[in-house]
């Protein structure tokens, strides 16, 4: 198995992303990951312990 991230290195990534100049990278990681999804109306994701979270409420938010 690949590296495991602890609580303290996911605060680091959200706070990360959370700055004004970065957060262009979460906003551009959550178009490609739909453009490569290519979701149909209906359709649902499941993130099941797949980092933070910040990822699927950003994908949430976009309906």
């Amino acid at each position: 198995m690949g590296y495991v991230f602890d609580f303290k290195e996911a605060v680091q990534y959200d706070a990360w992303f959370s700055q004004p100049g970065n957060r262009h990278c979460f906003d551009l990681e959550i178009k490609l990951t739909l453009d490569l999804m290519d979701l149909r109306s209906g359709q649902r994701i499941l993130d099941i312990g797949c980092g933070t979270g910040d990822l699927a409420l950003g994908l949430a938010e976009t309906g």
